[in-house]
């Protein structure tokens, strides 16, 4: 799952071609190395993000181009005020500065240059309160201009466990003895199982053990008990595997029927509302992943996706994402995984959860630390917010500027008032910006309370 995102277990035999970091469930195997270091997954990864941060580094946002022509602006127009006073009153020195005083201090770039970091650092607040941390500024004017959005699979639309959908073992002895099976081991589909069976209570057994990818064994009673894969389960029952989906995870008792267990990926939370929302606002989504076909149109199916692409490599995830820019097409990438991170590096902007590999976190430029997808919604409203905000203290302070300086050159203002002015459109710009605190976010509990429902405590609908 390290490399591809799959969504269960996978047997491998030998011949088969691992990559370093992938994490053995059962048993002890050998493993020969067949490239160098500097040809391994990782250093692929870290060349594919490297490539991809270095073709956002020139971001440089409007407030800083500004500002390298405001500063000589505004000496050169006090400079032409002081000359242009010291003709008209024929010498007057103190009059000729005192204007030009003025000037300089009126136009005192406090408002321009409050515009944008005063926006962005209310935003990020904002952005905590729900449960988001943002990695810069910039990321907010990115994510205003999304009109795509990919998402990985398994740890991004799911939570990355798997959980059991439905289960044949009949209540009573045989949940108990399944569960008391299924506490002894590490696997992830035992885990599921376990915690399916969590009201059963624990039978002690006996001869406990595990065989690598077939599963685990014990006695009880003097039979064997078996859970596992289908077909070695099968072997102590009366009944033959051979008709039997290959589906879950298979549990029996020597002698008696067999009994399965069927797996399913969870979703996170609001999932299907937040593709819903997403395509109401006219973006495009996409499911990428590199799982297998049947896991993918499970959850493509199940949110709403129509575009999903499965068995999809870390490189052929960064080529779709430049292809779609090259395209002129803003992408946002949602994603949890080390196979994720040269794509989450090289989208206009990213997401990932607080679940997400370190090298995932440290690509994204959001990371979200609740478990639903909802933020995503909440995130890009903000940045909405933020930039309507950013271009609104732009205004003001352009149109304080217009108005104050030619009366600071024409001698209406002396320089206590002009120092009083320049306060002033300071102030307005962080008022103006305060106001994103008053935002009010889209989520599915707001938008079902205003169709007169209410949510339960377990997230149903009342």
């Amino acid at each position: 799952s390290l490399v591809t995102g799959e969504s269960a277990p996978v047997t491998l035999v030998i011949g088969t071609t691992v990559e370093a970091g992938t994490l053995n469930l059962t048993g002890s195997i050998d493993i020969l190395a067949t490239r160098a270091a500097g040809d391994s997954f990782l250093a692929e990864m870290t060349r594919m993000m490297t490539a991809a941060e270095q073709g956002r580094s020139g971001y440089v946002r409007v407030a800083d181009r500004m500002a390298q022509i405001y500063a000589p602006a505004v000496h050169v127009l006090s400079f032409i005020s002081f000359m242009g006073w010291m003709v008209w009153t024929s010498g007057d020195w103190h009059q000729s500065l005192t204007v030009a005083i003025a000037v300089l201090i009126i136009t005192c770039p406090c408002a321009l240059g409050l515009a944008v970091p005063v926006a962005h650092v209310v935003a990020a607040g904002r952005l905590f309160t729900s449960g988001i941390l943002m990695k810069d500024g910039s990321a907010l004017e990115r994510m205003a201009t999304i009109t795509d959005v990919f998402f990985d699979k398994t740890g991004t639309l799911t939570t990355g466990r798997p959980s059991v959908a439905t289960s044949s073992i009949p209540v009573g002895t045989p949940q108990s003895l399944a569960k008391s099976l299924a506490s002894h081991s590490t696997h992830p589909a035992s885990k599921a199982l376990a915690g399916f069976l969590s009201a059963a209570p624990i039978i002690d057994l006996d001869d406990v053990y595990e065989i690598a990818g077939c599963g685990i064994e014990a006695t009880h009673d003097g039979k064997r008990i078996r859970l596992g894969r289908m077909d070695w389960v099968a072997e102590i029952t009366a009944k033959s595997s051979r008709n039997l989906a290959n589906e879950g995870v298979a549990f029996a008792i020597e002698g008696q029927p067999i009994f399965i267990s069927r797996l399913s990926e969870t979703l996170r939370p609001d999932a299907a509302w937040v593709t819903s929302i997403l395509h109401r606002d006219d973006i495009s989504c996409s499911l990428i992943s590199g799982d297998s076909q049947l896991p993918v149109t499970r959850i493509a199916t199940a949110v709403g996706l129509t575009n999903y692409y499965c068995n999809m490599r870390p490189a052929e995830k960064l080529a779709m994402i430049n292809a779609a820019e090259a395209s002129r097409r803003k992408v946002l990438m949602v994603g949890d995984g080390l196979n994720d991170a040269p794509a989450l590096a090289a989208a206009t902007v990213s997401m990932a959860p607080s679940s997400a590999s370190d090298v995932g976190r440290s690509a994204a430029d959001f990371v979200f630390t609740r478990p639903s997808l909802d933020s995503i919604i909440q995130a890009r409203d903000i940045a909405l917010a933020t930039n309507r905000i950013v271009r609104q203290n732009f205004g003001l302070a352009i149109t304080y500027n217009i108005i104050a300086v030619p009366l600071a050159m024409a001698g209406q203002l002396n320089p206590l008032f002009a120092a009083i002015a320049m306060s002033s459109s300071s102030i307005i710009v962080v008022g103006n910006s305060m106001r994103l605190y008053l935002l009010k976010l889209r989520s599915p509990a707001a938008e079902y309370t205003a169709q007169g429902y209410s949510l339960t405590r377990e997230g149903g609908l009342a």
